[in-house]
């Protein structure tokens, strides 16, 4: 899905916003109606910056994510990242994988 394509999201409202600086990223997370707005900053010294934004759909229930979950861990993603970018807690991630074989 292009950045064009994503409804309108205000990240730099106050209420229900999270802030995250680790190393050279800085991560802003805001819940939404339709899931979790993330606009991710990276900047290096050489003074090249990348930005991206995404959107994590909400499920009606937390394990509607296990094929995406699935997925990120086969890509080589760590669980913390996952649960970062789906909005559910890292212990989760780790309840719903346990004996399904990726």
């Amino acid at each position: 899905m292009s950045y064009f394509n994503y409804p309108h999201i205000s990240l730099y409202r106050l209420e229900q916003k999270q802030i995250q600086k680790k190393g050279n990223k800085i991560t802003f997370r805001r819940s939404t109606d339709f899931g979790t707005a993330i606009l991710e900053i990276e900047a290096y010294n050489t003074g090249c910056e990348v930005i991206t934004q995404s959107i994590a759909p909400s499920y009606p229930k937390k394990y509607g994510h296990l094929n995406n979950i699935v997925k990120m861990k086969k890509s080589g993603m760590k669980q913390k990242d996952i649960a970062f970018k789906l909005g559910i807690s890292e212990s989760y991630i780790t309840k719903l994988l346990k004996g399904v074989k990726y």
